[in-house]
């Protein structure tokens, strides 16, 4: 028997729901159509991240941690000074939690 003791999915999770409690999403993985580029998406109106099966699972954290910013910034869509803020503030939480370090 394998245990997992910690989940990279599960990690940044927990870290969305410690930096923002009020983020109440689903997350789904998808197959990008041939030629998209998006790594992962942010549909605002369902409360939903998708994320391709394509992202290597050690790039997981960021992407779901940038569509979380999107979901808690909805209306930085630019990646601005808000969505940067709230970005921030998940992955800081993931690294204080867990001694990730950023790439």
């Amino acid at each position: 028997m394998i245990k997992v003791i910690s989940d990279v999915i599960d990690d940044i999770v927990l870290a969305v729901e410690k930096a923002f409690p009020q983020v109440d999403a689903e997350l789904y993985w998808y197959y990008p159509k041939e030629g998209e580029d998006a790594k992962g998406k942010a549909i605002l109106d369902d409360n939903v991240i998708l994320v391709s099966f394509e992202v290597p699972i050690g790039k997981l954290p960021d992407i779901i941690a940038h569509e979380a910013a999107h979901l808690v910034e909805p209306d930085d869509i630019e990646h601005g000074e808000a969505f940067d803020t709230a970005y921030d503030k998940i992955f800081d939480e993931y690294v204080k939690m867990f001694g990730a370090s950023e790439e």
